[in-house]
């Protein structure tokens, strides 16, 4: 199940529109990013040094361009389930691409690293930073560089900041928020681009919470029409 969850939400992810949204809304100068201007990046990331050969599985990485120039890469790392060393992961993939410029010889480019949290359960309580996971005697501090894994938790995001999205990612964190609060039932006549990705993904994600038993059994349902998705 936790396998599917993470398909779906990848796949989601992909789509331009998606990850445009995303990027608008969290990233300081992307504010008016465009879906057109992201070009994918090829995963997962192959390093080859004198004697071997590296590879580090990413999730989701693009290229944003603008008038034919590389500004950043961005990658955007899907989360259903809590992990204390994420930084760790995030840190390793970020220097990984920063290793293909090199071998490349070409000038690298700011690599921008998120994760994208769709728990439903509880906010984020993980640790974000090399330091919180290491036990570092004080001195030693110094000598070891933090790295701080940025973290956007769909269910924790306000309702202006939830309101301000223009894709499908705007149903999926009000779903999400829905959940989180107590609430049994999940209504939107918004015009899903992605109605079937969504709808599924948002069906799984309840599969096991109690919240939404109504009398004896398991009742979840996801109807197509007109548009509206319903979840009860």
């Amino acid at each position: 199940m936790h396998h599917e969850k993470d398909i779906l939400e990848k796949h989601i992810l992909e789509k331009n529109d998606v990850f445009a949204d995303i990027c608008r809304l969290v990233v300081p100068g992307m504010e008016h990013a465009r879906a057109e201007e992201f070009e994918s990046e090829t995963t997962p990331d192959f390093f080859v040094n004198s004697d071997s050969i590296s590879e580090v599985e990413r999730d989701i990485v693009k290229r944003w361009i603008k008038e034919n120039k590389l500004i950043y890469i961005v990658g955007i790392e899907n989360q259903t389930q809590k992990d204390a060393t994420l930084s760790l992961r995030i840190m390793n993939c970020n220097s990984v691409m920063y290793q293909r410029f090199l071998s490349r010889k070409q000038k690298p480019v700011p690599v921008i690293t998120f994760v994208l949290y769709f728990g439903i359960e509880k906010a984020w309580d993980q640790a974000r930073s090399i330091h919180e996971i290491l036990d570092i005697p004080k001195e030693l501090k110094r000598f070891i560089p933090d790295f701080r894994a940025e973290v956007i938790d769909l269910g924790a995001l306000s309702n202006e900041m939830i309101d301000s999205l223009k894709s499908d990612l705007k149903e999926i964190a009000r779903f999400i928020k829905t959940v989180r609060n107590g609430e049994n039932q999940f209504n939107t006549s918004k015009k899903l681009d992605h109605f079937a990705l969504v709808g599924h993904l948002l069906s799984i994600l309840t599969s096991k919470k109690s919240r939404w038993k109504l009398g004896n059994h398991y009742k979840k349902e996801v109807k197509k029409k007109w548009n509206t998705l319903s979840i009860y």
